[in-house]
């Protein structure tokens, strides 16, 4: 599939075998390699479907069902373009085979196992006709979990209201943060990081929330990004620190 939220093709390979599609998971997933605007529609029903990672077991033995928080997984890897290894998950288990031959496999939730490789990324039907790389940051947008941002020199960051609005980003936090009452303000501004040559989003939101529990509040917002090609940084602070800059979204009636 195109890069989005659910990231960078794995190119249709000349050698690979037909891919006639399974499940509905297959079926949109060549569908959104072809029209980008299915993409979002591809990344929700991939949240709701198990994936399955190949393991070097005998092909009699697999596991199914739910993997506990910091479950030993011996997954079979498979190269990125640069030569990174990184875990090989497929949409069902007749891919497996077709990429390994006589393996064992993990059957599980897609957003369980993404979580377990969300550090090192993966690609998903390596070697076949259709499927996609997950670069880590990839993976923590598909989750919804803000990639931290590590700044190692002084730097300078410079806060614009956009002249072109994300109006969708717009609309659904603010539909969002402005009925929470434990929200008391929240502005979205375009940032410039010019040390970085980069731009993103700048959530900005004033509450007496911790940020785990605003993660877990704008999950499913934060797993549709980037947002008009752009990530989301996002700042949690007390409302004393004065007022902020873009476009306001709370409290409820701003505009």
């Amino acid at each position: 599939m195109p890069s989005g939220p659910a990231d960078k093709q794995t190119n249709a390979l000349s050698a690979a075998p037909p891919f006639e599609p399974v499940n509905p998971l297959e079926e949109l997933l060549i569908a959104a390699s072809r029209d980008p605007a299915l993409r979002g529609r591809f990344n929700s029903l991939l949240l709701e479907s198990n994936l399955y990672a190949a393991t070097p077991e005998m092909p009699d033995k697999h596991f199914s069902g739910v993997l506990e928080k910091g479950s030993r997984l011996d997954l079979l890897t498979t190269a990125t373009p640069d030569g990174a290894m990184v875990a090989a998950l497929f949409t069902s288990i007749g891919r497996v085979s077709e990429a390994f031959g006589a393996v064992g496999y993990v059957a599980a939730p897609a957003e369980n196992l993404l979580d377990i490789v969300s550090k090192t990324g993966a690609i998903l039907n390596p070697g076949l006709a259709y499927g996609v790389h997950w670069q880590p940051r990839d993976l923590g947008a598909l989750l919804g979990k803000p990639e931290p941002r590590v700044i190692g020199q002084e730097t300078t960051l410079r806060l614009e209201i956009p002249s072109d609005r994300p109006e969708a980003l717009v609309r659904d936090l603010r539909a969002i943060l402005s009925a929470d009452p434990h929200v008391d303000e929240a502005w979205l501004a375009l940032a410039v990081w010019p040390q970085q040559a980069e731009r993103s989003w700048y959530l900005d939101i004033r509450t007496r929330l911790d940020v785990q529990e605003v993660r877990t509040m704008l999950q499913r917002v934060l797993r549709a990004g980037p947002f008009d090609g752009l990530p989301l940084d996002m700042i949690v602070r007390p409302a004393a620190e004065g007022a902020g800059i873009g476009i306001r979204l709370a409290p409820a009636g701003t505009q």
